[in-house]
């Protein structure tokens, strides 16, 4: 597995993405769970959209830096490097 120091910050939002999109699932499907039989947990309320918004936001960060480095640079004049 890839040293901490080798990731770069592409694949850091990747990976932070995936952990909070996996988090906040997680603790939704416990928390629905615990709802049917008449338990809520304010906490769980507040953070289960908080980290699936957090995931899709790394996400979204790391696909569009991903984009941008694979895209052509255009210099004026319309030509392409």
């Amino acid at each position: 597995m890839a040293n901490e120091d080798d990731e770069t910050k592409d694949e850091a939002n990747a990976r932070m993405g995936r952990e909070h999109l996996g988090a906040g699932i997680g603790l939704g499907a416990i928390s629905l769970g615990a709802a049917a039989i008449g338990a809520v947990c304010p906490m769980c309320v507040v953070a289960v959209p908080a980290l699936i918004g957090s995931g899709i936001y790394h996400r979204l960060k790391a696909r569009r830096a991903r984009d941008e480095a694979a895209a052509p640079e255009l210099v004026p004049g319309g030509a392409t490097e």
